[in-house]
């Protein structure tokens, strides 16, 4: 009897490690996926300006 309860709280001790560790890895691809745009963003944006001067020239 002691030692299926011993096994059930490690089982579910076990489950919610899992759960958590999933959720930040979800969170740190997002931020990373957040960055690349930003980095994109201002690619954009020197590559316009970059036009805009020779332009103005």
């Amino acid at each position: 009897m002691n030692k299926s309860i011993i096994i059930l709280i490690l089982c579910i001790i076990a489950f919610l490690t899992v759960c958590s560790v999933q959720t930040i890895e979800k969170k740190s691809v997002d931020t990373i996926k957040n960055e690349s745009k930003m980095k994109d963003i201002t690619r954009i944006d020197t590559l316009i300006e970059k036009i805009n001067s020779s332009r103005n020239k």
